[in-house]
């Protein structure tokens, strides 16, 4: 039965993340390396706690892992003032020219300072990295509202994400510029992103858990027979997203400006 709804302090994802390598584990035989980066929105604890969890059961069971998992925090400044950005979004400033002026000029802001100690973790773990590379980016909404899967649009994505029972986005890559995943994509990562729910949700928590673990298992990191309570972690998506079709694709993003005179509705989504 799911736990009923709490709250996700963001001063309990602070804590969590005091740097940025979360953990850190190697399994007894090859297999992937999987990359977990939450809390790229300081408001977003749910990954960060989710994280916790899924390394808490692994712990001690390394012989039933393969290859590698290693879990990074996105802005630890942010994270700390529990607030999305403080100077810009950090997961708008993953383009190549973005990327470019960093490695050549340094930070200009806080969260450029952020994307540099994220850069070069990632950029270690590729070069150690001894098979295949996957990156999960963990985020949570504003509101309430199912949780589904981003995908870039290649075979590869495809067949991880349509492995998890979660409603799947295509195209939103090609609607937002400067997305961690489209980077990583882009150098050969297979990449999933992942919306849980409201940010302050303990459900937000448990969807992420349910996703890691299946996602870890599709990926080839442990077989499903090591997944605490297989049946119930499949059970808590599908029963999150009930009713959603499986695959949605964005054709068209509206950016709102000024002119379109729009009043927020109390309680609307904002996300990724």
């Amino acid at each position: 039965m799911p736990s009923p709804e709490s709250s996700t302090p963001a001063s309990e994802a602070a804590s969590s993340a005091n740097g940025r390598w979360l953990g850190r584990l190697r399994g007894a035989g090859p297999g992937p390396t999987v990359v977990i980066v939450a809390g790229m929105h300081g408001n977003e604890p749910a990954g960060l706690a989710a994280i916790r969890e899924v390394f808490g059961g692994l712990t001690g069971r390394e012989s039933r892992l393969r290859g590698e998992l290693v879990a990074l925090a996105g802005n630890l400044t942010a994270i700390a003032r529990g607030v999305r950005y403080v100077d810009v979004d950090l997961n708008r400033l993953w383009t190549e020219a973005k990327v470019e002026r960093l490695d050549r000029a340094g930070p200009r802001s806080i969260e450029e300072g952020e994307q540099l100690g994220l850069l070069e973790a990632l950029r270690s773990i590729a070069r150690q990295a001894a098979g295949p590379l996957h990156l999960i980016d963990l985020h949570t909404s504003s509101a309430d509202g199912p949780p589904f899967l981003t995908v870039g649009d290649t075979l590869r994505n495809r067949n991880w994400a349509l492995g998890l029972p979660l409603p799947i986005l295509l195209g939103i890559e090609e609607q937002i510029d400067g997305a961690l995943l489209e980077f990583a994509g882009n150098r050969g990562a297979l990449t999933l992103g992942v919306e849980a729910g409201r940010h302050d949700r303990r459900s937000s928590v448990e969807r992420h858990c349910a996703v890691l673990w299946l996602a870890l298992s599709r990926a080839g990191s442990i077989g499903e027979a090591d997944l605490p309570d297989l049946e119930r972690q499949k059970s808590t998506l599908v029963e999150a997203s009930r009713g959603v079709p499986h695959v949605v694709e964005v054709r068209r993003r509206h950016a709102i400006v000024p002119e379109d005179e729009i009043t927020r509705i109390p309680g609307g989504r904002l996300c990724l």
